[in-house]
Order: structure tokens, then sequence, then C-alpha cells
């Protein structure tokens, strides 16, 4: 992402379009959201990708559990050939002429655990979360891989008098 921010030919726009939330008892909650980002650059090419992302989520915790699910509609004006996410994250930038490809993006699924490990003497927590990118995006229109992806990361926060520290590793 910091390579698309460095060659961005115009501003990058990333705005929460709308959450809303629901408690559901205990220590239960629903929460849906719709993002949008729009996104510029030439990625070491002399043509320009145009790629406009938005999100809708649904995430669901109860207790020491959290579940989510986002499903993405994504759109790209770029040369014809253009993959935006190769299968080393990177986008390659195609040979062809200009054309707009739309349509459902990578579905991602994630298990989250939460307070896996709580130290209260040192105040520290851990959070350790598993996550599936499904290739649901149309390999053919270059908006994805057509391979599911799997990660898994780990949240550990620190906590001192009005403020925290936080660090994430994944792998």
């Amino acid at each position: 992402m910091l390579r698309l921010f460095m060659r961005s030919h115009y501003v990058v726009c990333a705005a929460l379009l709308g959450v809303c939330g629901i408690a559901l008892g205990d220590d239960s909650s629903l929460t849906l959201s719709v993002g949008m980002e729009h996104t510029s650059g030439n990625y070491d090419s002399d043509r320009n990708v145009e790629e406009l992302y938005v999100p809708v989520s649904i995430n669901y915790s109860s207790g020491s559990m959290g579940y989510g699910l986002t499903i993405p509609y994504l759109s790209v004006r770029a040369p014809q050939g253009t993959i935006i996410t190769n299968t080393e994250g990177q986008v390659v930038v195609g040979e062809g002429p200009i054309t707009t490809e739309s349509g459902l993006g990578d579905v991602a699924a994630r298990l989250t655990l939460y307070d896996l490990f709580v130290s209260k003497s040192l105040d520290v927590v851990v959070d350790a979360s598993a996550k599936v990118k499904l290739g649901t995006a149309d390999e053919n229109k270059g908006l994805g891989t057509g391979e599911t992806d799997y990660s898994l990361q780990a949240n550990i926060y620190k906590f001192f008098d009005g403020y925290n520290i936080s660090a994430s590793v994944g792998l």
C-alpha cells in the first residue's frame, strides 16, 4: 500500500461511509460497516491504474470469540491485462487498451480469539486471528488472482495509565 501512496497522481480517498451496530445482550455485538477507498497510481509504469474498492463487512463478537465476513465490490480502470493483486500482493500493469472492469472482489472471512493471553501484572493482552481470503474475484477481468490465501496474526497490547501500545505480527 505504501507504493500506491508514493506513486499516486492524486489524493487517495479512504472514507468510512457507515457503521451500525447492535448490542445483543451480555457481551455480544453485531456490526455492519460499509467503506470506500479510491486509489490511483502508475506502479512503475507509464500508464495509470484507478481502483475503487467498496467493502461491506459484518462482524459478530461474543465473549472471547469474534467472527467477520467482508464482501467487496471492485471497479478498476486500467490497461487491459492489469492484475490488481498478484501472488506477491503487487499490481501488475497490463499493456492493452484502457478498459474498466467491475465485480465482486475477494471475499474474506476472519476468526479472532480475544484475550488468548492476559497478564494483569504486566498489563498485557494478546489476541490471535486467522483469516481466509477466498479467490472469488474474477481472474479473467484482472480483479484478483483467483487463489485462496490464508493468514495468521497475533495482536499484542500493553496498557498504561490513559494510553496503550499495540503491535501486530502475522504470516
